[in-house]
């Protein structure tokens, strides 16, 4: 597996909770589509003053009604939440930090330590006792990173980011960036998604880009005169409970792969829907790539055949299949 050809770009403020909600899930939907994330710690206050926001947690009812709606996220992401001791958190230490934890190559794991700490277990991460801790955790030494904080060359790099953020058009936090197209909101992750599946198959046929294909991260390789090729970052969402792809997986990818190799061997106005799939587990699929290889073996006047396997990145064969498909001479009615 290649690096990442893609990036996303993820404006936040520790401070804001569907920010967190966000960061829990942002790296997982990144390495299905092979992008990376770029982590960009911002304030909402000086954003908020200068477009006249106000804050979420000044908006009575509406507050009331979000920290129901955090909690709801956090038990469809399967995380924990935690309101910290004091609400508005100051994040402004926090956010600097982070400039000494990406010196150190530990800026990724920065932003998930504070986020953890400050939402997942409550703390106030505007204490600079709470911060020392991340920063020990990480294997930064405490008190230069907190030296760091306080030096003017961070703090014109921060208000650098506030800047550019504002002048993107962030209006507040979770906000994405896939290119030049803006996504705000911890519930627009899913068309963060679909842009990445976009810019990452820019050269696939259209039909072998579906949007199950988009939202189950399985993206084609090849598809070509009866061959195919697609492949499957297997992650957490797809384990059960013995920490292995669960069984539908595998068959999702074989399925996609045989029957893009069917698609490929006839001809274009030529409609078909697999009738039969036989598939033999050799080994389990465990986190990391997969790919599928589909193969057309024969075809008749209304039926095709073909088979495939799925091989790790070391090309052992996880899984085969082989399957059936009917033909129909052109589209068939819905």
């Amino acid at each position: 597996m290649s690096g990442p050809a893609h990036r996303v770009e993820f404006f936040f403020d520790f401070s804001s909770s569907y920010s967190y909600l966000a960061a829990t899930q942002i790296e997982e939907i990144c390495a299905r589509h092979r992008a990376e994330v770029s982590w960009r710690p911002i304030l909402l206050g000086p954003i908020f003053q200068r477009i006249g926001k106000v804050p979420l947690f000044q908006r009575g009812p509406e507050w009331a009604y979000a920290r129901l709606d955090m909690e709801r996220w956090a038990a469809r992401y399967g995380v924990p939440l935690k309101i910290p001791p004091i609400v508005p958190v100051h994040s402004l230490a926090a956010a600097r930090g982070f400039h000494a934890a990406r010196e150190a190559g530990r800026g990724g794991a920065y932003c998930r330590k504070v986020f953890d700490v400050c939402w997942g277990q409550g703390q106030d991460v505007g204490e600079h006792e709470v911060l020392r801790g991340v920063a020990a955790s990480l294997g930064l030494d405490p008190d230069g990173f907190m030296e760091s904080t306080r030096r003017t060359e961070v703090k014109e790099w921060l208000r650098g980011e506030v800047e550019e953020a504002a002048r993107r058009g962030v209006f507040g936090a979770p906000t994405f960036f896939v290119g030049d197209e803006m996504f705000h909101g911890n519930d627009r992750l899913f068309m963060v998604e679909e842009a990445l599946a976009r810019a990452s198959a820019p050269g696939a046929p259209a039909a072998a880009v579906t949007p199950y294909n988009r939202w189950f991260g399985i993206r084609c390789l090849e598809r070509e005169q009866g061959r195919a090729a697609y492949e499957l970052l297997v992650t957490s969402r797809m384990l059960n409970q013995r920490g292995v792809a669960h069984g539908g997986a595998a068959m999702s990818l074989l399925d996609t792969a045989l029957g893009g190799a069917v698609v490929s061997g006839i001809a274009p106005q030529e409609w078909c829907a697999t009738l039969e799939l036989s598939v033999q587990f050799r080994e389990p699929l465990r986190r990391g790539a997969a790919v599928a290889r589909g193969r057309l073996v024969k075809r008749g006047r209304s039926a095709a055949f073909a088979e495939g396997e799925i091989v790790d990145a070391g090309g052992k064969v996880l899984a085969s299949a082989h399957g059936t498909w009917y033909i129909w001479p052109s589209r068939p009615p819905v």
